[in-house]
């Protein structure tokens, strides 16, 4: 019985059509994005690129989805499903007809998840791109330019620096399937770094005697809220979106179990994910120069403060979503 049901999925999704709705027109963006990238040293033009978007605003995110919510209640009475390109089901879309308070909260944050995809769209297309596009057109960056820009980070464990050099360098060369496949796993093992380093215990013991370390659901999930206090909360909340929430690319499981295709690796949630980790990875240091009163640090601090204002100016025109 489970084979025709799985016949009939694959038949179904196959049936499906694409819904394509008028685009934004980013193009001022994308020429202020280039503009800000072009003319920097390559070290400024990496801190430039780091701070090019804000990572989500999770609590901005969060009204917006309760005023859509409310002025369209019929949208999310029967719920739904989520499905992969395969056809199976992968999550279940909570009914938004509850007057049961727990639900109501995961009925927003399903909501949540979903509505950043669009941001990630917009952020990708109007500064992530262009950006990478521009550093890489002036400057030709290196394993030792970015193996010398991560040593002694916090945010990158001893022994691992040439890792993340390989996966940052391998997404400036758009080669985002060897980037993602090296760096989300070196995420997850940061994450379990940083809260070592807290003084948590991030390793398990089977009942067997056997030892292995927490993953990054159980990191992500944590009800102590330990991580919070360390990367903040909206931070936390993106990387739940990214790797782990099944409403959202789940990019963790889908690269560890090798569910990822090639095209799906250009995905804007994918490269937004890389993005992601290299500005997790390079806002410590941005932050150490900038505490510096050397021309350098204050080369940072105008960076990130260029970068805002690109942003600014982006964001008149970006999606409400945003």
């Amino acid at each position: 019985m489970y084979g025709h049901l799985r016949q009939a999925q694959r038949r179904a999704r196959e049936s499906l059509k694409q819904i394509r709705t008028e685009g934004i027109d980013v193009s001022a963006i994308v020429k202020a994005t280039r503009e800000h990238i072009s003319g920097r040293t390559f070290r400024e033009a990496l801190f430039a690129l780091a701070t090019v978007t804000r990572p989500t605003n999770f609590d901005r995110e969060t009204d917006t989805a309760r005023e859509l919510m409310e002025k369209f209640p019929l949208q999310g009475i029967l719920g739904g499903a989520r499905i992969d390109d395969d056809g199976r089901i992968v999550a279940h879309r909570t009914a938004a007809i509850t007057s049961d308070e727990n639900i109501a909260k995961q009925v927003l944050w399903e909501r949540v998840v979903e509505q950043v995809s669009l941001r990630y769209q917009f952020a990708v297309q109007a500064h992530i791109v262009p950006a990478i596009q521009q550093l890489t057109f002036e400057h030709f960056p290196s394993l030792r330019d970015l193996t010398d820009l991560v040593v002694n980070n916090p945010f990158v464990p001893n022994d691992h620096e040439e890792l993340f050099a390989k996966g940052f360098l391998a997404g400036l060369r758009w080669s985002f399937p060897e980037a993602l496949s090296i760096l989300v796993p070196q995420l997850e093992n940061s994450l379990r770094h940083l809260l070592a380093r807290d003084g948590a215990e991030v390793t398990t013991r089977d009942k067997h005697g056997i030892q292995g370390v927490i993953h990054l659901g159980t990191i992500l999930s944590d009800p102590l809220a330990r991580l919070e206090t360390i990367l903040g909360g909206d931070n936390v909340k993106e990387l739940k979106a990214l790797f782990t929430d099944q409403h959202g690319p789940q990019l963790r499981n889908r690269i560890a179990h090798g569910l990822v295709s090639d095209s799906a690796f250009f995905s804007h949630s994918a490269i937004y994910a890389w993005w992601f980790i290299f500005h997790l990875c390079i806002l410590p240091v941005h932050r150490r120069f900038r505490g510096d009163s050397s021309p350098e640090g204050e080369m940072a601090h105008a960076a990130e403060s260029e970068s805002a204002n690109v942003v600014a100016r982006g964001s008149d025109e970006s999606p409400s979503t945003g």
